[in-house]
Parts: C-alpha cells; sequence; structure tokens
C-alpha cells in the first residue's frame, strides 16, 4: 500500500432532523385520524351528557341512580376532553399564556380524578404552600400535564398505594437541572429559570420507577 485516503462525514445531526422528521409525520397522522374519530363522537356524546343532566334533575329518582347519573355524566366529559385533547394534534390551539396559581390548577386537576383515584385506592395527600408565586403559563395546559401525571401515578399503583403532591417556593439554584436526582426521583425543568423565587411542583408516588426503556419512549403521543 502506498498511501491511504479516508473522507468523513458527522452524519449525527442529519440522523437528529431524520427522527425528529419522522415524528412529526407520526403526530400529523394522529391529529388526522384522531379529527375524524371525534367528530363521530361527539354527536352521541353530548345526547349522553344532556341525558345524564335530566336525570340527576329528576327528584324523583332514588339517590343511588342520581349518583349513577353524575358517574354517567363526570365520565362523558372526560371523554369529550380526550377527544378535545386529540384534535390539538390535528388544530394546535394558541396557548393563552398568563399568570396560573399551581394550587388552583392542581386542586381543579384533582377534583377531575378524584372519582378515579379513589376508585384505585389511591390516597392523595397535598402538601400546598400558600406563598408558592404564581407560574406564567397556560392554565389549561397546565392542568392537562397534571391530569396526565396524576392519572399514570395512579395506573402504575396497582392495588392502591399513596400520591404526594407538594408545591413550594423555591429558588433557581435549589433546582438543578438533569436527571436523576440521588438516585429517587425525575426532575424536568420546561424553559429558563430567571432570577427570583420559582414555582415548584413534585409528585410521589408508591408505584414502581420507570425502567430506561419506558423513559425513552415518555414524548410519544399517548404512551
Amino acid at each position: 500500500v502506498v498511501g491511504l485516503s479516508l473522507i468523513s462525514q458527522n452524519l449525527s445531526e442529519k440522523k437528529g432532523m431524520i427522527e425528529m422528521l419522522v415524528h412529526s409525520e407520526k403526530l400529523a397522522e394522529v391529529g388526522r385520524m384522531g379529527s375524524g374519530i371525534v367528530h363521530e363522537i361527539k354527536n352521541p356524546l353530548t345526547s349522553i351528557m344532556l341525558m345524564s343532566s335530566m336525570l340527576m334533575a329528576d327528584k324523583s329518582l332514588p339517590p343511588k341512580a342520581v349518583k349513577y347519573a353524575d358517574i354517567i355524566e363526570k365520565e362523558s366529559q372526560r371523554i369529550l376532553r380526550l377527544s378535545k385533547n386529540i384534535l390539538t394534534f390535528a388544530r394546535p390551539q394558541k396557548s393563552k399564556i398568563a399568570n396560573a396559581d399551581l394550587n388552583r390548577v392542581l386542586d381543579e386537576t384533582l377534583e377531575l380524578v378524584e372519582y378515579e383515584m379513589r376508585k384505585a385506592k389511591v390516597r392523595v395527600v397535598r402538601h400546598f404552600d400558600e406563598a408558592t408565586p404564581p407560574a406564567w403559563g397556560d392554565h389549561e395546559m397546565l392542568k392537562q400535564v397534571f391530569l396526565n401525571i396524576i392519572t399514570n401515578a395512579g395506573h402504575a399503583m396497582d392495588g392502591g398505594g399513596e400520591l404526594i403532591i407538594e408545591t413550594a417556593a423555591a429558588l433557581p439554584a435549589a433546582i438543578p437541572p438533569g436527571v436523576p436526582d440521588s438516585g429517587e426521583s425525575f426532575r424536568t425543568t420546561v424553559g429558563e429559570l430567571g432570577p427570583g423565587p420559582t414555582a415548584a411542583v413534585r409528585t410521589r408516588d408508591s408505584g414502581p420507577r420507570l425502567t430506561p426503556d419506558l423513559l425513552a419512549k415518555l414524548s410519544q403521543p399517548f404512551f
């Protein structure tokens, strides 16, 4: 061999762009399918909700029947919310960014899952700090984030358990970036941490830890 010529090219950036393109195409397909499904679901669901409301207003019905009608209405509303979430993949909504009270957001979210948590034998413990500053975000979208976290925690605790939700006013220095933390929890930081106090939320449950293969799939729709 007289000589050697070697040409190399770093394809990591191109590979990442291809993965992002495939991911966006998956989201678009979910949106197209979802919009058709939601359109077919909304009409009968509206009728179910209307009839259950009429039953709840009927004073001649026994308390147990009224209770069941209430459950039907609440579960129907949950299906409707899920349907609207599917539509966001097809027609993303503009965020309504404002000061959001995290304690209030969490209270409203827990009201939505109160029946589901009780049925799953999950005890919810709240440690809300009144001094927690408002978060700059979309109130309804924050509810959706916490609803997913709380619901997933409930599903993970098969047979019951305990879910602890805490809010606090924490300084940015007290929230170091990166995961894991002390080998016991994972942190997710969204956006930039500026000077001054930061609103912090922490959830802990008695369910099993997420395995590395599950963590890799967390960004997939409806996983």
